[in-house]
């Protein structure tokens, strides 16, 4: 039986569709498989700051993208991939917590 990439991808959380594919040395990159991250990723990262710094030195840890690669990538994507990165970085229990925290705020900002 043929699987249904299409479907796959979108129930793989680890999975990002880029808005905005681009091609490097010859490469088409169309999609960002990330794996979890570990302590040891996060060590690797430890003395970087700034959030794009640190972006760009973890992110070729747990993907198949080089950071020349990543550098190409156009800006609305490349939030994307922070969005999901900081998701992997937090439980489901406390995203629902800071789910409801930011929904509880932005009822207080329309008021």
């Amino acid at each position: 039986m043929e699987k249904d990439t299409d479907n796959t991808a979108q129930q793989d959380p680890l999975l990002l569709e880029l808005e905005h594919p681009y091609e490097v040395n010859d490469r088409k990159i169309d999609r960002i498989k990330l794996r979890r991250i570990t302590l040891g990723d996060l060590m690797e990262i430890d003395g970087v700051s700034g959030q794009y710094p640190r972006l760009r030195a973890l992110v070729p840890n747990l993907t198949d993208i080089a950071p020349e690669e990543l550098d190409a990538m156009d800006a609305a994507d490349l939030n994307d991939l922070n969005d999901m990165v900081n998701n992997l970085l937090v439980s489901g229990k406390k995203q629902a917590s800071q789910l409801a925290s930011l929904e509880k705020w932005l009822t207080q900002q329309e008021q």
